[in-house]
């Protein structure tokens, strides 16, 4: 289990901030460089455009995503950045096929690669941070990644053997929950301080005797009272909020707060931020009721949540076989639409018509 030795917990870490977001912005340049894109000229010039007004606020923002797990326990786990680049990558090089499968010109396949890009922006918090503490959001989603690792852990562990502490802040769940945690290595349900008390544990096995490792795993894994503070403010009690749901919908509500407040328009932003439609998780600015009588914005939103979705379980779940990683995919958001929207059950067609229809044109 390879382990990046990396500072990115010392009272410096607000620089982070300081990360010009032009490299960001270089960095998507280069993706036009890759020769392997067969991209018309008119397409190239457009992306070009589109990367060129991209606000610096926004870039600093997605910059502050653009960081490297420090304890990595799935091998070639990446920045949350780079899994929307991947994305956008993945899309650009199947262009003809994307266009083509949701009736796109060039103009729409740009929006929705920038669709892709800002997906995850609400991951690095609500705001710009100017405290270190505000920082705690996107170390949460960066740093606190929970893999098959954890799940081990928490499978051999003994409750018993818990100290008081944490056995306090299991005792307001109830008993499907405790055996979905300790029998199958759920982590859904475990409260943030709970969640992070198990991530800390294997890290700190994996630093060993090192101490510099030790005491990262350390600052990594605990929240400060300032931290603690922060996430209260934002609605978010570490001692009683689920990460699953903390992780789903608050990035959600996140990505909304900073894109309304920088200009990014409404239509983008419910395009960007709607990638967990089917589990019923969605930006406040989309209107339901419209949406649903809208084929081809609800083509778009399948098309981004397949394509999310497809990515988690082969890029961060590290799950190589390609038929595998696509009937998770499917399964996974079949249950969620059945779950959440038991009233319109013509979008498990619909979203079963593009997920066909991406594997037909080799886009998944």
């Amino acid at each position: 289990m390879p382990v990046i030795e990396k500072d990115l917990v010392s009272d410096n870490s607000i620089d982070l901030l300081k990360k010009n977001g032009k490299l960001i912005r270089e960095k998507l340049r280069k993706i036009l460089e890759d020769e392997g894109l067969s991209l018309d000229q008119n397409l190239r010039d457009l992306l070009d455009l589109e990367f060129t007004q991209y606000p610096e606020t926004v870039l600093d923002q997605l910059a502050i995503l653009d960081q490297a797990l420090v304890f990595k326990t799935n091998g070639k786990q990446d920045s949350q950045l780079a899994y929307e680049i991947k994305m956008g990558q993945q899309m650009l090089a199947r262009s003809e096929q994307v266009k083509h499968v949701l009736q796109l010109e060039d103009q729409e396949l740009v929006e929705l690669f920038s669709a892709i890009l800002l997906s995850d922006i609400g991951k690095a918090g609500p705001k710009t941070p100017t405290q270190p503490e505000e920082l705690v959001i996107s170390r949460l989603f960066s740093q606190a990644i929970f893999s098959e690792v954890h799940k081990k852990w928490l499978k051999e562990i003994r409750p018993t053997k818990l100290p008081a502490h944490i056995k306090n802040l299991l005792r307001q769940l109830g008993t499907k929950e405790i055996f979905g945690i300790f029998r199958r290595g759920e982590f859904k349900q475990q409260p943030i301080d709970f969640y992070l008390y198990v991530i800390k544990q294997v890290a700190l096995k994996l630093a060993g005797q090192n101490e510099m490792l030790r005491i990262q795993a350390e600052k990594i894994y605990t929240l400060t009272e300032a931290e603690r503070f922060v996430l209260l403010s934002l609605g978010a009690n570490s001692k009683t909020q689920a990460i699953g749901n903390f992780f789903t919908s608050s990035h959600i509500t996140f990505g909304e707060r900073f894109l309304s407040k920088n200009g990014t328009d409404q239509s983008l932003i419910n395009l960007a931020l709607a990638h967990h439609f089917s589990q019923g998780v969605l930006p406040k600015g989309l209107d339901l009721e419209a949406t649903l009588s809208d084929e081809s914005l609800l083509r778009k939103i399948a098309f981004l949540e397949i394509l999310d979705k497809y990515d988690a379980f082969g890029s961060r779940f590290r799950i190589e076989e390609h038929q595998i990683v696509r009937n998770k995919t499917w399964e996974f958001i079949h249950t969620q639409l059945r779950i959440n929207y038991k009233e319109q059950p013509q979008l498990i067609s619909l979203y079963r018509t593009v997920f066909e229809e991406m594997i037909a044109q080799e886009i998944i």
